[in-house]
């Protein structure tokens, strides 16, 4: 965590998939189905998930083999907010995710 309790694992002040899954104590790859579901066209048969509230876009991408997505440290406070939201509407039943370890998030 940097002085002004934004977390970033990241030099430069850019937040890659893994920190924005360290925020929320959730895999990456929960981070990429976020972005994946948040698309505004069709996933199989059935409207993206999270098309009417989208995961926040990425700042830009890295190109190491494969493109990675980074977001200013500046838009952690969207990212959470996007969450909040996310929260907040229901999907139906299933699991809840875990709480993330203290002081991490």
């Amino acid at each position: 965590m940097s002085n002004d309790d934004t977390p970033t694992t990241t030099p430069g002040g850019i937040l890659l998939v893994a920190d924005v899954a360290k925020m929320f104590g959730v895999k990456p790859s929960a981070v990429t189905q976020w972005m994946k579901h948040s698309r505004r066209e069709f996933v199989g048969s059935k409207p993206a998930r999270y098309a009417k509230n989208p995961f926040p876009a990425p700042d830009g991408f890295m190109y190491s083999g494969k493109k990675v997505p980074w977001w200013r440290t500046s838009r952690v406070e969207e990212i959470r907010e996007w969450d909040k939201r996310r929260l907040t509407i229901a999907h139906g039943t299933g699991g809840r995710r875990k709480k993330p370890p203290a002081g991490t998030v």
